[in-house]
C-alpha cells in the first residue's frame, strides 16, 4: 500500500471544516465564487483546478509505476469529483456520492470514464483498470471485508489519499 498526497482532500482554507448552513452565514461571498469560478480559490485554500492538476498528476505517476495493471485508488468524493471533470472536460458537472465507486481506464496516452459513481457492489468481472473509491466507500468495503479481496484481486495493492478528511 502507497500514500499519495496529491489525492488529499480539497484545502478550504477559511471554511475548512464547516457545514453548508455555517459557510452560507459566516463567508457566503466565498461560497458564491466557490460555485461560480473553477480557478477561484477561497481565502488559505485551493481551487478546483488545482486539484485537478494535482491528482491528474498523481494518476499519471501512478499509471506510470504500474503499467497495465489495475490498482485501486482511495480517496475523497470531491477528489474523485475533479477527476472526472477533468477526464471529460467538464466543468463540475459530474458529483460523486459518498461510498461510490468509479473506474477509469488509461489507455493509448488517455484517460477515459469506464463506470461512475456506482454505488451497488464492487464490480468482480470489470476489465483492467484504474479504480477510484471515495474513502466513505473504502471503508464501507473495509468493514464487510471486502476490500481485502479486492486490493488482492487487483494484484497490486492500493493507492490512499494521505490528508485530513472534511467533516
Amino acid at each position: 500500500m502507497h500514500t499519495e498526497a496529491r489525492l488529499s482532500q480539497l484545502n478550504y482554507g477559511v471554511i475548512d471544516g464547516l457545514n453548508a448552513e455555517e459557510v452560507s452565514v459566516r463567508y457566503a461571498e466565498v461560497a458564491t465564487m466557490l460555485a461560480a469560478d473553477d480557478n477561484w480559490a477561497p481565502p488559505g485554500g485551493e481551487s478546483c483546478t488545482e486539484v485537478r492538476k494535482r491528482a491528474m498528476a498523481a494518476l499519471a505517476a501512478i499509471a506510470k509505476r504500474h503499467p497495465g495493471k489495475r490498482v485501486l485508488v482511495v480517496t475523497h468524493a470531491e477528489v474523485v469529483a475533479n477527476i472526472g471533470d477533468d477526464i471529460t472536460g467538464g466543468s463540475r458537472g459530474l458529483s460523486m456520492k459518498n461510498a461510490a465507486l468509479s473506474l477509469i481506464r488509461w489507455d493509448h496516452g488517455r484517460w477515459s470514464l469506464v463506470l461512475w459513481g456506482d454505488t451497488g457492489e464492487f464490480c468482480v468481472g470489470c476489465r483492467p483498470g484504474y479504480y477510484i473509491v471515495d474513502t466513505a466507500a473504502a471503508l464501507r468495503l473495509l468493514g464487510v471485508g471486502v476490500m481485502a479481496g479486492a486490493v488482492l484481486g487487483l494484484g497490486i495493492g492500493a493507492v490512499l489519499a494521505r490528508g485530513r478528511s472534511r467533516r
